[in-house]
């Protein structure tokens, strides 16, 4: 933290007071960061949106310090997670920010948590509100996504679909949406909430040149249900099918592997 290797947060910090900051979940493959220039754009991209001081040379700074961890506790050739936090630093008590903030970078190390090959879903209870301009980016706000999560878990599902205001699905609580529709790949438009995954954006960006050209469309759960087939996405866990969605049983009409080698090409 900070430049220093520490065992917590003090409780001044607003991000831990307030949920004010900004945090990006990144897979080290063989001692590199995988996705790491979408992950970078998004942490930049919210720093400016918070008006959260980001610290110079914060790409140097996460790069020398995953090598030093990985140099000391890692065995070569296994795979880890890094969280990075970004928060706005100590504050007083109340919502205003101080007039000058010294912004506070939180490094921490976890083990690749299991991977299912497909994943049964239902439909969360609680709704995502207008991000306006936060949409987009992984702020630390996340009560919605806890909730739901928690719901999932007590319902015996592996995660939860989440919906705006106005009943469109945007994505689980921790993953993107890929759905196949009439042999179109699509993903449901997160223009006006949702989290704009690095996977996800990375699909956007070279799906194309892969010949896997991925749409962004408005979507609904009867839409997603009746689709040909439907897999989740995440820069941690790759892809993993959907197999259900409430009482449903979904069809598996489709050959991701293409879409699989691509993801692999870059999370290894």
């Amino acid at each position: 933290m900070d430049g220093q290797w520490q065992d917590g947060v003090p409780v001044t910090d607003r991000g831990f007071a307030y949920g004010d900051g900004l945090f990006e979940t990144v897979l080290v493959n063989n001692g590199r960061l995988t996705l790491w220039h979408y992950h970078l754009k998004r942490l930049v991209e919210g720093a400016k949106c918070l008006k959260i001081p980001l610290p110079d040379e914060v790409s140097d700074t996460v790069a020398c310090v995953v090598a030093e961890y990985l140099d000391v506790n890692v065995t070569v050739g296994r795979s880890y997670v890094v969280k990075i936090i970004l928060t706005r630093g100590d504050g007083g008590r109340g919502y205003m920010p101080p007039v000058e903030s010294s912004s506070r970078l939180v490094i921490s190390f976890h083990s690749l948590p299991s991977v299912s090959s497909s994943v049964r879903l239902m439909t969360a209870s609680v709704r995502l509100s207008a991000g306006g301009d936060f949409s987009g980016i992984k702020h630390m706000s996340r009560l919605t996504q806890v909730v739901a999560a928690q719901e999932a878990m007590m319902s015996g599902f592996d995660d939860a679909l989440m919906l705006d205001w106005q009943n469109r699905v945007i994505e689980t609580t921790k993953a993107n949406l890929l759905v196949v529709q009439g042999g179109i790949l699509v993903t449901p438009d997160l223009s006006e909430c949702g989290v704009r995954g690095t996977a996800r954006q990375f699909l956007l960006e070279c799906g194309a040149s892969a010949g896997l050209a991925v749409a962004e469309v408005p979507l609904t759960v009867d839409e997603i249900i009746g689709a040909d087939a439907v897999a989740v996405v995440n820069s941690v866990a790759g892809l993993s099918k959907v197999s259900v969605i409430g009482q449903q049983q979904l069809n598996g009409n489709f050959d991701w592997q293409p879409v699989e080698s691509l993801l692999r090409s870059e999370l290894g």
